[in-house]
């Protein structure tokens, strides 16, 4: 979890997926930004909250950067799907708008029909007012009919109107299709975020993790980061035999006593680090026979930092036997959702993408 006094719950910055993101608690995720290392991230509303709440989510917090970057991936892939793009807007580029210039005429002929229908009942309820002698039976028939005419004339109109709506909606999604498909025939990938969240607001995009993930800070392991951008490969366990060369290594870099002894081997602990960098594990999954995951962890902040790890990584790589660095996934499995819909829509499609 993150500390409180290192979260801000209005943070400087852009978060295009917040409230984009369904927790398995049915919460929202919220972005949110950590100053001590500048990192932009988003957590679930149903999480503590930064409050030392008590609550039941356990959903992971997400790295801002790594998830919007594998929403955006999924996003470029269904703006050079048209099939599928036009799907989310209930019409295909073929068929829509539809022909409003004709509809239009219709309506306004159903319109002049009506006005018609309902002059010609009036004059007749007044032309036969008129007519003392005419049997009253045969009064009511005639406006009963022209009631009735009036009555199919005005659902005529309703419905001509109603289609003609349908069609300029249909337009106005086809418009934004069109939009979103030119996207793809300029440079998707150099968008500033502000517009990324423009094309993911008009997408309407719904963001769902599957499965059980860790929980974790939302923060990445800078060792772990440092392998994966520099390709160091991460060397095999130190043997008994060849720490003694490992140790006089570190002495130029640490006072001997202080720190190259201590209550747990220190080549254990250096073995539990490359462990965990090889298999990809999170701490408090290290094996017990690497000692105490957090004193290793707090070890290899300390020679990270201070620029030991890689002369070391560089000293024992020299043996060969090196594997790429491996990391439990950032970003979750997950599903997203969209639709395309104009704002005098009454409903919307919606489709998995």
């Amino acid at each position: 979890m993150l500390g409180n006094s290192h979260s801000s719950h209005a943070p400087a910055g852009y978060y295009p997926l917040t409230g984009r993101i369904v927790g398995s608690c049915g919460r929202r995720y919220v972005g949110n930004y950590r100053k001590t290392n500048d990192t932009r991230y988003y957590r679930c509303g149903g999480s503590n909250n930064g409050k030392g709440k008590k609550t039941g989510c356990s959903d992971p917090h997400l790295t801002a950067d790594d998830i919007e970057a594998a929403v955006w991936r999924e996003v470029l892939t269904l703006l050079a799907e048209p099939e599928k793009l036009a799907s989310l807007s209930g019409c295909s580029p073929q068929v829509c708008p539809g022909d409003i210039h004709k509809q239009r005429e219709r309506v306004a002929h159903f319109e002049n029909s009506l006005k018609d229908k309902e002059e010609a009942a009036a004059r007749a309820a007044a032309d036969l007012a008129r007519v003392p002698d005419l049997d009253q039976a045969v009064k009511d028939a005639v406006m009963r009919q022209l009631a009735e005419d009036v009555r199919s004339a005005r659902e005529l109109l309703a419905r001509g109107r109603e289609v003609l709506a349908e069609q300029e909606e249909a337009a106005l999604r086809a418009g934004d299709l069109s939009g979103l498909m030119l996207i793809v025939k300029g440079k998707p990938r150099d968008l500033a975020l502000s517009e990324v969240g423009q094309v993911i607001d008009r997408l309407d995009i719904t963001v769902k993790p599957l499965g059980e993930v860790r929980k974790r800070s939302g923060l990445k392991c800078r060792v772990t980061e440092w392998h994966a951008r520099t390709g160091a490969l991460v060397p095999s366990e130190v043997l008994e035999s060849e720490w003694p060369a490992v140790e006089e290594l570190m002495a130029t870099y640490f006072r001997h006593r202080q720190f190259a002894r201590g209550s747990v081997d220190i080549r254990t602990q250096v073995n539990g680090v490359l462990h965990r960098l090889r298999s990809g594990c999170l701490w408090d999954q290290l094996p017990e026979r690497y000692g105490p995951w957090a004193l290793a962890k707090d070890r290899e902040n300390t020679w990270f930092t201070k620029g030991f790890w890689p002369v070391l990584v560089n000293h024992l790589n020299l043996r060969g036997g090196g594997t790429p660095v491996q990391r439990e996934p950032l970003v979750p499995p997950f599903e997203i959702t969209g639709r395309i819909s104009s704002k005098a829509a009454k409903g919307d499609r919606t489709s998995s993408l």
